[in-house]
């Protein structure tokens, strides 16, 4: 299978996992001499309560902004240490699989990359899974990478 990878996306929570996602996307946009998109979401929390919706208020949210922006200039320096030669940040705020899958159509991605925790049974059931929303509706193929085999025996 010949790939033709000029527009990667790599997702990061700033997990070890997604520390492995990042060092696999920068080899790839290497090697395919392509760009490397990395992108944090911020998700949007909202707290339902009687009478209402309340809404974060703008200064912590443009706090959590700051910090993944800061957060994602440290692994940008990561990737071209490991021969990414094009990266790029954005931060976004929202739900996290749709965000990934927005921006991968909006840039036209190639490939995403995305780390998975590999959460099974009640806590998979309750905290969902983003990695697998990304593969169920994005319209590119979607490079899951989990945990170590040892790390996950833990």
């Amino acid at each position: 299978m010949s790939t033709n990878w000029k527009n990667l996306l790599c997702a990061l929570d700033f997990s070890d996992c997604s520390r492995r996602a990042l060092e696999l996307a920068a080899a790839l946009a290497a090697e395919h001499q392509a760009e490397l998109t990395l992108v944090h979401v911020c998700p949007l929390m909202q707290a339902v309560f009687p009478g209402g919706l309340l809404q974060p208020q703008p200064a912590p949210l443009a706090t959590m902004e700051a910090d993944a922006q800061q957060m994602l200039d440290l692994w940008r320096g990561r990737a071209e240490e490991l021969g990414a030669v094009s990266v790029r940040t954005i931060v976004r705020v929202g739900a996290v699989w749709r965000s990934i899958v927005n921006l991968a159509e909006e840039d036209h991605s190639d490939l995403i990359v995305i780390g998975t925790h590999g959460r099974t049974g009640v806590r998979h059931l309750l905290l969902g899974s983003v990695a697998e929303q990304v593969v169920r509706h994005a319209h590119c193929p979607v490079l899951t990478v989990g945990r170590p085999a040892a790390a996950q025996a833990a």
